[in-house]
């Protein structure tokens, strides 16, 4: 007997519409038989998130596998990135501010807080005013820099953080497809192919690796963040743990990922890493501006 699927009404089956992708028998029946079939696809998400994790511990694999047609035992990009993201800032949202005392913020190079009494004074410096950022975040905001220095030193610390949880999970989402267009700008197939180079065409193919980089990172710092909460690490210090987290995932992890997607000699995959890198610098750098500027306009 032809089966039509109930949405559109095209001739479908077995199980899905070749039209519309939709599912050919109705979520509807017994209890325990629905359930069983929720659990099924769950356990599914779960096996496919397990097996792209496990290959994401390998730099550069995931992404080598996913463009090789091999899709089916993973996660999307896209939606594996998403999961990451939640994962991370969720982490963040727990994140508090520091205690006032004896602690100096700068950003820019510039204090924004009244100075610190007492012999146990440290600096937190956010952006300092050897960078480009730093210094069109100055030249932005510098009103609004010297009214902070008349608010309760407390306030500000609450703002400034409170602002960088909300504001910078976005930016760096956002920054994504820059990084994909650095990507592509650097590998571009100038020479004929060969057999132990991999020529990546398209920007989609670019795109892929970035958004499994990202998610490599993401996991990466959500795991120094579980690390800080196990040792009870508190904030100034816990940014030792991510600074370590960040710089091992800059220098090792990212040479070896790009070494094995693109195929290319080791000399030119380090010049091509600190090209990267100086591109990553520059789109984290703005991202966090973006996001102090926010945390400072809403002062």
């Amino acid at each position: 007997m032809t089966r039509r699927c109930q949405n559109c009404d095209q001739v479908a089956g077995p199980g899905f519409c070749p039209h519309c992708g939709q599912e050919i028998e109705p979520r509807r029946g017994p209890l325990l038989e629905v359930g069983g079939e929720l659990l099924s696809e769950w356990f599914s998400f779960d096996s496919r998130l397990l097996r792209s994790l496990r290959a994401l511990g390998r730099p550069g694999r995931l992404s080598e596998l996913y463009l090789a047609g091999k899709r089916a035992p993973f996660l999307r990009p896209f939606r594996f990135y998403l999961l990451a993201s939640l994962v991370l800032f969720s982490t963040m949202l727990t994140l508090k501010s520091p205690d006032e005392a004896g602690l100096n913020i700068y950003i820019g190079g510039e204090l924004v807080v009244p100075p610190a009494t007492g012999e146990d004074q440290r600096d937190f410096e956010i952006l300092t005013d050897e960078t480009s950022i730093g210094r069109w975040l100055i030249g932005r905001s510098g009103d609004q820099i010297a009214r902070m220095r008349e608010l309760p030193r407390q306030q500000v610390m609450d703002t400034l953080f409170g602002g960088l949880r909300r504001v910078l999970p976005l930016t760096l989402i956002l920054f994504v497809p820059f990084l994909a267009l650095g990507l592509k700008l650097l590998y571009l197939p100038i020479r004929r192919r060969s057999r132990e180079r991999a020529v990546r065409t398209f920007y989609l193919d670019h795109l892929v690796f970035a958004l499994h980089y990202q998610s490599a990172l993401f996991f990466a710092l959500s795991a120094a963040w579980l690390f800080t909460q196990i040792a009870r690490i508190e904030l100034p210090a816990s940014v030792i743990a991510y600074a370590v987290v960040a710089v091992a995932m800059i220098l090792v992890y990212l040479p070896l990922a790009l070494r094995r997607f693109y195929r290319q000699s080791w000399p030119w995959t380090a010049i091509k890493s600190f090209a990267v890198l100086y591109i990553y610098s520059q789109l984290s750098g703005l991202a966090f501006g973006l996001a102090v500027l926010v945390a400072i306009r809403s002062l």
